[in-house]
């Protein structure tokens, strides 16, 4: 869980640091566990909407 939380710490400091996955979507991995954290950067807040773990199928990646 401290990874995810570092994780979601670094998009909030540098919520451009990841590049978009899809449209508008970002996708920031988390260190030393297989997940992907999907989020947005609306007008005043950042939204994530999954944290997805990669050891799932890939076609069920959001």
């Amino acid at each position: 869980m401290d990874c995810v939380e570092a994780a979601i710490e670094t998009i909030h400091q540098m919520p451009k640091l990841y590049t978009k996955h899809h449209e508008h979507f970002r996708r920031a991995l988390v260190r030393r566990f297989p997940f992907s954290i999907f989020y947005t950067i609306e007008e005043k807040e950042i939204v994530v909407h999954a944290i997805f773990d990669n050891r799932q199928d890939p076609i069920r990646l959001p």
